[in-house]
């Protein structure tokens, strides 16, 4: 795993995340945590075989990430080259900062960036 920095004289590590569809399913262990996807029995996955890993988004037109406060979203979004491609924006609209459905709606729909992406 990469070096990513000192904390308290503790040497710190990138930890991979994984990502579920929307849709999709997922199996956690006994204490609440993702069951490891890359565990196999027989070359098959034995949990997630759908999640997805942060480098699987860098094809892709549009991610939004969703989810509880301190899975990972801003870590990712704050490293852009482990997300998306060079040269591709990366826009963060930090969902607690909202006291309103229209004003998010109006903040991202009339964003510059996302104009032009959907253009």
């Amino acid at each position: 795993m990469p070096y990513a920095g000192l904390v308290g004289g503790a040497t710190l590590r990138l930890v991979e995340r994984f990502w579920s569809p929307r849709e999709g399913e997922y199996a956690l262990d006994s204490d609440g945590f993702l069951r490891d996807p890359d565990i196999t029995f027989a070359g098959e996955r034995l949990a997630n075989g759908g999640v997805l890993r942060t480098a699987d988004f860098q094809g892709a037109r549009c991610v939004v990430l969703l989810g509880e406060p301190g899975s990972g979203k801003s870590t990712v979004v704050g490293q852009p080259a482990r997300l998306v491609a060079d040269a591709v924006s990366v826009l963060q609209f930090d969902l607690a900062s909202y006291g309103s459905e229209d004003r998010l709606v109006r903040e991202v729909f009339d964003n510059s960036v996302v104009s032009a992406w959907a253009a």
